[in-house]
């Protein structure tokens, strides 16, 4: 949609017997485009203690949208460089536990301004690298931006990009489809969708497809090629089998269409134990550690002094969206007047969990004692609510539809 914007000039006149006044003029506002972009490995990922190669069956699901401001001089932005040099990319730091999951998520920087990145951490804590022989630390992984230029890839990609409002909310997408393929849609006569307690949901792997398809002019459809497929072949054929079962009045027929369907990742839930996180944070821990926090913070005499109270606002947004749960450590003193000082913390897998407990604990309630507690460590776990819905529900739908 174009925007216009006011510019109000005020025009002195000087001459003689004419007052000042006001002339108002229009002018466009530079338009902001939308560029489809998708993200490919580019070296797997480095550490400072070892490597580890990307998964060959895991592909970052593609069509990420990039606001491209004006460029001066109309340069063109290069994305699909032969030149190594001039590639742009996108980094994420990390360290990765022995059982595969990702931890201490956060952006890397990169030489491209990803609008609407903030998600990919979140979206990253959702992963599973597989089990390691030992946590791996210090590590980055980089991405080369890419972007295809043909009219028949974008609309692909942009269809992708419609499931990341699955995970991730303000992606505001057009609708690709050709006039003919929407208009089709009042000719609709069976909608036919696979079986969801037939589809599995892997941990940390989403799977999606983007399929084109012809309708015929009995009404029939014709499946065509997968143009973009990441997931298990069971169930990227069960989506294609209900796609040639649905059914529409006869008429013109129509080609070339597209449809599309996500199944989400199967939830990671909070880590059972957090000895290795508290080795990878550096924590105090053992007997020593526990002995000593018993002296200064006794259990009983931090619940008398304090009450912690947990806000689900506070919940980290993006990770709530992806089912993504966590946990964070917090060390701090009390002082005898029931002031709270905070002294470090540590979160599991995203940095914005330590953050949401360190807000809630300066927050809660402490009250006066004789000397006050030091030394206090603190675990928040972060549980996503089950609405109670059935396991292997899978969200998404085989219809057309930008909504």
């Amino acid at each position: 949609m174009k925007h216009t914007v006011a510019a109000i000039t005020a025009l002195a006149f000087l001459a003689a017997g004419v007052s000042a006044q006001a002339q108002i003029t229009y002018q466009p506002a530079p338009i902001t485009k939308t560029q489809v972009f998708t993200l490919e490995a580019r070296d797997g990922v480095t550490c400072a203690n070892g490597t580890l190669s990307w998964p060959a069956t895991f592909i970052f699901p593609a069509g990420l949208m990039a606001q491209i401001p004006a460029v001066k001089n109309s340069e063109a932005i290069t994305f699909n460089s032969s030149d190594p040099a001039s590639r742009k990319g996108y980094s994420l730091a990390f360290d990765v536990l022995t059982n595969g999951r990702m931890t201490n998520i956060r952006p890397a920087g990169g030489d491209f301004g990803l609008t609407r990145n903030v998600f990919l951490p979140a979206w990253a804590a959702g992963w599973n690298l597989g089990p390691q022989a030992k946590p791996l630390t210090g590590c980055k992984m980089t991405w080369d931006v890419k972007t295809d230029f043909s009219p028949e890839m974008a609309s692909a990609l942009t269809y992708e990009a419609r499931h990341l409002r699955n995970y991730a909310s303000g992606l505001k997408l057009s609708d690709p489809r050709t006039e003919d393929c929407k208009a089709a849609d009042r000719r609709i006569r069976l909608k036919a969708y696979p079986e969801a307690s037939r589809l599995s949901r892997t941990p940390g792997r989403p799977q999606w497809l983007v399929a084109g398809y012809d309708i015929l002019a009995s009404g029939k459809v014709k499946t065509g090629p997968r143009l973009r497929a990441s997931g298990e072949t069971t169930n990227l054929d069960a989506i294609e089998k209900a796609l040639g079962q649905r059914a529409f009045y006869p008429g013109e027929a129509v080609a070339q269409c597209l449809t599309s369907f996500a199944i989400p990742a199967a939830d990671l839930p909070v880590e059972p134990g957090i000895g290795e996180l508290m080795t990878l944070n550096n924590t105090t821990s053992g007997s020593d550690g526990d002995s000593d926090e018993q002296k200064t913070c006794p259990a009983e005499a931090r619940s008398k002094a304090m009450t912690f109270t947990y806000r689900p606002e506070y919940y980290p947004a993006q990770a709530a969206r992806l089912g993504i749960e966590g946990v964070a450590m917090l060390s701090f003193d009390v002082a005898p007047w029931g002031q709270v000082r905070l002294k470090s913390s540590w979160s599991h897998p995203l940095p914005e969990f330590g953050q949401a407990a360190s807000r809630m604990l300066t927050q809660s309630t402490f009250r006066a004692s004789e000397r006050g507690l030091s030394g206090c460590r603190l675990l928040v776990r972060f549980v996503r609510e089950k609405d109670g819905s059935a396991e292997n529900e899978v969200p998404g739908s085989l219809e057309d539809s930008a909504s």
